[in-house]
C-alpha cells in the first residue's frame, strides 16, 4: 500500500490501482477505512480505470495525529491534493461518502480546478468541527469526539440516524471540555 507524508508530515496511506482510462479516487466517510469502497475498486478497475482511495488522517493506517488542529477540513483536503500531486493525476474524479464528501467540499473551495468534477453521496454541507462540550469518561480519538458531538448538537442527526440510543441521556449541564472554533 503506498503512502506519502503529507504537508505536516502525517502519513498518509492509500491503495492504488492503475489504468488507461481516467482517475477515481474515492474518499471514505467516518470512522471507515478505504476498504469501504473495495467493490466499487474492483468494478472500475476492470473497466481499466486507474483508482485511488486513501485512509483519511486518524483513519485506517494513516497517522493519527494528536493535535486537535491536525484535524481541520482544510487538512483533509490537502492530503488529497498531495495524493494528486505525487501520483500526477490530472482532472480526476472525486467521489466522497458522508465525511468524505465533506472534506471534498473543502477540496473544491481550496483548489476548484484540480478535479474534473465530484459526486457526493449522503454529504452534508455543514462542518462537523464545532466548539461544544465533550463527554466527560470517554477515550475517544480526537476526531471522534469532534464527530460525537457534532451528533450531540443536532437534535435532527439524532432522529434520523440514532433514535435508539436516547443521546438525551449523555449530556451534561456543565461543559467538560471546549474545543477550538475551526472555519
Amino acid at each position: 500500500m503506498p503512502s506519502l507524508n503529507s504537508f505536516d508530515n502525517t502519513k498518509i496511506h492509500y491503495v492504488y490501482h492503475k489504468g488507461k482510462k481516467g482517475t477515481i479516487i474515492f474518499v471514505h466517510g467516518w470512522p471507515h477505512n478505504h476498504t469501504v469502497w473495495d467493490k466499487e475498486i474492483k468494478f472500475f478497475s476492470k473497466k481499466d480505470y486507474c483508482t485511488i482511495a486513501p485512509d483519511l488522517r486518524g483513519h485506517g493506517m494513516s497517522g493519527k495525529p494528536i493535535k486537535l488542529s491536525a484535524y481541520k477540513m482544510e487538512n483533509f483536503a490537502e492530503d488529497i491534493h498531495q495524493i494528486i500531486i505525487k501520483n500526477k493525476i490530472k482532472n480526476p474524479i472525486l467521489v466522497g461518502h458522508s465525511f468524505g464528501g465533506m472534506v471534498l467540499l473543502k477540496f473544491a473551495e481550496l483548489f476548484p480546478s484540480a478535479a474534473k468534477c465530484l459526486i457526493l453521496i449522503d454529504t452534508t454541507y455543514e462542518n462537523p468541527l464545532k466548539d461544544i462540550p465533550i463527554l466527560k469518561f470517554f477515550k475517544l480519538t480526537n476526531l471522534t469526539k469532534h464527530l460525537l458531538s457534532h451528533i450531540l448538537e443536532h437534535k435532527h442527526l439524532q432522529n434520523k440516524h440514532f433514535k435508539e440510543i436516547g443521546c438525551k441521556k449523555y449530556f451534561f449541564r456543565q461543559p467538560v471540555i471546549v474545543l477550538q472554533r475551526y472555519a
